[in-house]
């Protein structure tokens, strides 16, 4: 009986399932120890990292409490005292002035950025038709002309008229009118309270710049006037100028309009 011979199979070593076995588990512990070197790195700069903050803090506190201590020892810081300048030292006089004088009524005192306003209104300053001082506008005047006299600044004074026409052989319209009226004031600053000319200008309006609507008496009252501005220019906040021109007495709630 023939037997065949039987084959015998042949299983090379690197193809064993236990190798695979033991590089996996070679693999598995790598990444393990990998991991634990990971987690102890971290926990150290974490560790670090505090004691960065807390060393921050501690700085912060002690350079805090240093400035809190020579803050103590320092002498209270003196308050500012609020320096006057001229012009608002010019109208402090100037109201002073009017109220000795008792001119509340009879005079308006307005500040604006580069001039304070003197307004005398009628009807003591002419007869109508007229550009003849009256004796107590002379009176008014006399005690303004002193302040002036102790001051350098310019000096502008201006004639203004109501809408009633005007035509006599003296006056031809309003603006003749407003012109001689403020100039007869030029001239008795310049001529008896001895002002500089120089310093004194004259301007005639008519009845271009109402102050108010000439729609009723009172208001055209108040539009025959004389202003005497004295010229400041120099720039005033504008908070200043509302308080220096608190109205010393009332005015008409009407305004004109140009």
């Amino acid at each position: 009986m023939n037997h065949a011979p039987k084959k015998r199979v042949h299983t090379e070593e690197g193809e064993s399932p236990i190798g695979f076995v033991m590089f996996g588990d070679l693999m598995s512990q790598l990444l393990c120890f990998f991991i634990l070197l990971y987690v102890l790195a971290s926990m150290n700069a974490s560790k670090t990292q505090g004691n960065e903050y807390t060393d921050l803090i501690s700085q912060f506190s002690a350079s805090f409490k240093d400035a809190m201590e020579k803050k103590k020892d320092q002498p209270p810081t003196p308050v500012e005292k609020k320096v006057e300048t001229k012009t608002e030292v010019l109208v402090e006089t100037v109201k002073k002035m009017m109220i000795e004088e008792k001119l509340e009524s009879s005079v308006d005192l307005i500040v604006e950025e580069k001039r304070i306003r003197l307004i005398f209104d009628q009807p003591l300053l002419y007869d109508s038709g007229d550009s003849v001082l009256k004796p107590a506008f002379e009176k008014m005047l006399t005690p303004v002309a002193k302040i002036l006299q102790s001051i350098p600044n310019n000096i502008v004074v201006e004639g203004h008229t109501d809408n009633v026409p005007i035509h006599t052989n003296k006056f031809e319209s309003n603006w003749v009118l407003s012109f001689h009226r403020a100039y007869s004031v030029v001239s008795f600053l310049s001529n008896q309270m001895k002002i500089d000319p120089q310093r004194i200008s004259v301007m005639g309006y008519g009845e271009y710049r109402p102050r108010f609507r000439n729609d009723s008496p009172q208001n055209r009252d108040m539009n025959r006037r004389i202003e005497i501005n004295i010229m400041t220019d120099a720039y005033q906040d504008p908070n200043t100028l509302k308080q220096l021109s608190q109205p010393i007495k009332a005015s008409p709630p009407q305004l004109a309009t140009k």
